[in-house]
């Protein structure tokens, strides 16, 4: 996936900017007032993971012409696990959305499901999904495979890309925004925007963008797009 001529587009999501320090601390302070906000607080606490706010990052960025600002507050992690509580608000700073993400790693770092956490009246809700159910078996085997392919030789041809399937355009754009912006909390914010949009969102976004760090993260992103999304079974 290319970025448009301003270097910051991308899919569905247009002029992704990153917040500065200050905007987002004062957005970080005001979700830290929210009731539902503390209650993802306590629960992670409980579950043995700890805020670390200096880390936390933000994106503003603009999704069919509607403008969003994102910030993610990070969490220190546990037994081979992160999790992070995103929150977005419109344009008049008011958060119109929500969630925790605990992302479970096994003892390589290759992230194996993603449980998502959201607020409802007094009550948090939990969704899960594995790496594989949204893959297929092997997902893992999969994205190593690509470290024996030489370089110089095309990795897959053109004929194999389904570039008209909404769930290969997704994985692509996803990758690109990955290469671009990393991993973590930036991707966590732009898959809640996403959420609230009829475009990619929720756990499967989620999902795809951690199996994707997970793969830029070992081999970078000189394979490209179509490479990582073919091998994920998405193109």
């Amino acid at each position: 996936m290319q970025a448009s001529a301003d270097g910051n587009t991308y899919g569905m999501f247009s002029d992704i900017t990153t917040l500065d320090s200050k905007s987002v601390d004062i957005h970080v302070q005001n979700a830290l007032k929210s009731n539902d906000i503390q209650k993802l607080v306590q629960t992670l606490n409980k579950k043995g993971y700890k805020l670390n706010q200096e880390y936390a990052q933000g994106l503003s960025t603009t999704v069919e012409d509607t403008y969003y600002e994102g910030v993610g507050l990070p969490f220190l992690g546990t037994n081979n696990s992160d999790a992070s509580i995103i929150a977005i608000m419109n344009n008049d700073n008011e958060i119109i959305k929500m969630q925790a993400t605990i992302v479970h790693r096994d003892k390589d770092q290759f992230p194996t499901s993603v449980d998502l956490l959201t607020v409802n009246g007094n009550s948090i809700e939990t969704e899960s999904a594995t790496v594989d159910s949204i893959f297929g078996t092997g997902a893992k085997v999969s994205m190593a495979s690509i470290a024996s392919v030489d370089s110089t030789s095309p990795l897959i041809q053109i004929d194999q890309i389904t570039t008209s399937s909404a769930e290969c355009s997704g994985c692509k754009t996803l990758y690109g925004i990955v290469c671009v912006y990393g991993c973590a909390i930036s991707m966590a914010v732009l898959c809640t925007i996403a959420g609230l949009t009829t475009g990619v969102g929720g756990i499967a976004c989620v999902v795809v963008a951690t199996a994707l760090c997970g793969f830029i993260d070992e081999h970078g992103c000189d394979y490209g797009a179509e490479a990582a999304c073919v091998l994920l079974g998405y193109c």
